[in-house]
């Protein structure tokens, strides 16, 4: 037998092999993906946080609630899904193609009231998918309204604000409660989410809020874990004034208690907003700038109450409006017997033509 004969018969050999291999073992094409949404089962509202499992893939639904697990071998497959203070749930799942699959949660709490739910910001009361005029968000509740069974109160014992998708730890009072939320620029997604003293949990809707501020050429924002009240404080001086901490003045300084100076600079824009103080229990202080004047800008922070030993990070944020924002971080960590005494972070020093850079400006005895 020749060479050409012999190739006659390997070629449909090894056609016939391949279309027994992609067609009845299905090799080639025997993965598949499977995504959806996990929501409420009663409500419809999105879950952020759920585990989904299948077999060794897992994913964890995003802030509206959605997940994608990929190259998962076919078969009958079985989908878990997960979440603290609701029941959880198996799925059986055919994977011979890519799947939809929508899940719902139950939870032996009744659904949230949303109307006892009330957002806003420093100067109006927002709507969903409305443009928030700074980057905190503020809510109030009203517990009683939020929380009504069809017998009595349920009473809340612990809460946390789901911003973006990350929790974050919040107060739950008995009747009514109020807080704030840090907001990212662009577009923000916002809940609230509560369990019952037996670990059940509900969650409001989904709401949508938008950051357009620009310019923005400074944004002083610090987060910390801890037991602690951190106060943020902000001084502009001249480069020939002492860079010194003025406990209680109002001169170019802004902290919790002169939220909206006016001495930094002619105009509103020129002139820093305060946005939260939360009195420790919130975790975060925002302060920001949309126009830098020339000067020095020195940034402080005051260990007012600390309980245990807490860390932190305080970033500077230039042009926080661009979509390539200059972000310089710095770790914070204070003891019980830093309570009370003012710590100095750093300087933004700004010359004649605007041009901002971070310095260190050595400090004086506080006053």
């Amino acid at each position: 037998m020749n060479s050409s004969q012999k190739r006659r018969i390997f070629i449909p050999l090894l056609l016939a092999v391949a279309m027994m291999l992609t067609g009845c073992l299905g090799i080639w094409t025997s993965h598949y993906n499977v995504a959806g949404t996990v929501m409420e089962e009663d409500t419809g509202v999105p879950l952020v946080g759920a585990l989904v499992t299948m077999g060794l893939r897992r994913a964890v639904t995003d802030a509206r609630g959605n997940f994608e697990l990929k190259t998962l071998a076919a078969g009958q497959r079985e989908l878990k899904v997960e979440l603290d203070g609701y029941e959880p749930t198996v799925l059986s799942v055919d994977l011979s193609s890519n799947k939809t699959v929508d899940v719902g949660l139950a939870s032996a709490l009744p659904p949230i009231q949303n109307d006892g739910l009330m957002m806003y910001d420093i100067n109006r009361i927002l709507s969903d998918r409305d443009t928030v005029t700074y980057t905190a968000l503020f809510y109030q509740i009203n517990m009683v309204r939020f929380l009504v069974p069809s017998a009595s109160f349920v009473q809340a014992d612990r809460m946390v604000a789901i911003v973006n998708g990350q929790p974050i730890d919040q107060y739950p009072g008995h009747t009514y409660t109020h807080g704030a939320v840090p907001l990212a620029m662009g577009e923000n997604t916002f809940q609230i989410r509560v369990w019952d003293s037996e670990g059940h949990a509900r969650t409001s809707a989904l709401y949508t809020y938008y950051v357009d501020i620009n310019p923005l050429d400074l944004r002083v924002f610090m987060t910390w874990a801890g037991g602690a009240d951190l106060d943020l404080h902000m001084f502009k001086r001249d480069s020939e004034e002492p860079n010194v901490f003025t406990h209680g003045g109002s001169d170019r300084h802004v902290y919790f208690n002169n939220m909206r100076p006016h001495d930094f600079g002619i105009g509103e824009d020129r002139n820093p907003v305060y946005e939260w103080d939360g009195a420790g229990y919130s975790g975060w202080e925002n302060i920001i700038l949309p126009v830098l004047t020339p000067g020095e800008y020195h940034i402080w922070v005051l260990p007012y109450e600390v309980y245990e030993q807490t860390t932190g990070q305080l970033k500077v944020i230039f042009n926080a409006a661009s979509p390539t924002p200059t972000e310089a971080t710095f770790d914070l960590m204070f003891d019980l017997e830093d309570e009370k005494n003012e710590y100095y972070v750093i300087t933004v020093r700004v010359d004649e033509k605007g041009e901002a850079t971070l310095v260190e400006v050595e400090p004086g005895e506080a006053l």
